[in-house]
């Protein structure tokens, strides 16, 4: 059964400060390199035994589908994770939560 892990890149990781600060986040873009670039570094950093499946959501949200457990824990339990001075946040979906919501 796989994992899935939805992991939105934000700029700041306090829920109170996401709001205030949506007008700058609208600001923020990755280009395709750099969107190809976080992907093979993501997966490269987190070696996961049978690879991460990472799907673009818009909105600069990707869906990081990890196939066990053990692969998703190091990621969840690991320090702040970023990518080209985004802070990534993560959030763990649960069954039947849709990830676009």
């Amino acid at each position: 059964m796989a994992v899935m892990l939805l992991a939105t890149i934000t700029v700041h990781l306090f829920r109170g400060w996401i709001s205030i600060m949506e007008n700058e986040m609208a600001d923020l873009s990755m280009d395709d390199r750099e969107e190809e670039a976080m992907k093979s570094t993501m997966e490269n950093v987190w070696h996961p035994i049978r690879g991460v499946q990472i799907s673009d959501l818009r909105d600069k949200r990707f869906l990081f589908k990890f196939f066990y457990r053990m692969d998703l824990e190091p990621v969840i339990n690991g320090a702040h994770w970023t990518f080209n001075n985004h802070l990534m946040m993560f959030h763990r979906l649960e069954k039947g939560e849709d990830p676009v919501k």
